[in-house]
């Protein structure tokens, strides 16, 4: 009867310690999921970002080319094509640009991002478009956009390595939660305890 009554107390306890280890294991998930899905978002936007530089560039290649063509055949174009492209230039900043920096911005703060990785990755996204929100419509320059756009390919690639490594990098918060930890431990010392009285 004694051992009967080890075992159901060992049951017990077992049962008890593996819930809650199962519970803080998809929270931990849960969690790092959230933050996942918020830099996924921010990705998304970006997505607007890369069109808006990818247009002004074929604007700048129209420019340029125009420019040539004016050299050569001075009858070629009106006097208001450059204008044209410098107001569409700035309308596009604010109805595609500056919108989808606003929604990244806004998503940022829907959530704070606690991993390392996640982190650092969203502030340097943040850094990248606030500079490129900055820059003035006359500044825009083949140099300025290229840098822009391999900027944001860098990030795209960082983002890709993140989210192919997020399994990994799951089990191992999983591994260094102090919770799980101190109840594995605890679960332990428990049996332990049981086994020798």
């Amino acid at each position: 009867m004694n051992e009967f009554l080890e075992n159901l107390i060992i049951g017990i306890i077992g049962g008890i310690f593996s819930s809650i280890i199962v519970s803080r294991i998809f929270l931990i998930r849960q969690n790092y999921q959230d933050q996942l899905d918020v830099l996924r978002q921010t990705f998304y936007y970006l997505g607007g970002v890369s069109a808006f530089l990818n247009v002004i560039e074929i604007i700048l290649k129209n420019i340029h080319d125009t420019r040539v063509e004016l050299n050569n055949n001075p009858h070629y174009a009106k006097d208001g094509d450059f204008i044209d492209a410098q107001e569409t230039m700035e309308s596009l900043k604010k109805g595609i640009l500056l919108e989808s920096i606003g929604k990244i911005k806004a998503n940022n703060q829907t959530i704070v991002l606690k991993e390392n990785k996640l982190r650092e990755l969203q502030l340097e996204t943040n850094n990248a478009v606030s500079k490129l929100e900055k820059v003035p419509v006359d500044n825009y320059k083949f140099e300025t956009i290229d840098t822009f756009k391999k900027e944001i390919d860098s990030l795209v690639s960082q983002f890709n390595q993140i989210f192919s490594s997020k399994s990994k990098d799951f089990f191992i918060l999983v591994l260094k939660d102090k919770i799980l930890i101190l109840l594995a431990l605890i679960f332990v010392a428990l049996c332990i305890l049981a086994i020798i009285l």
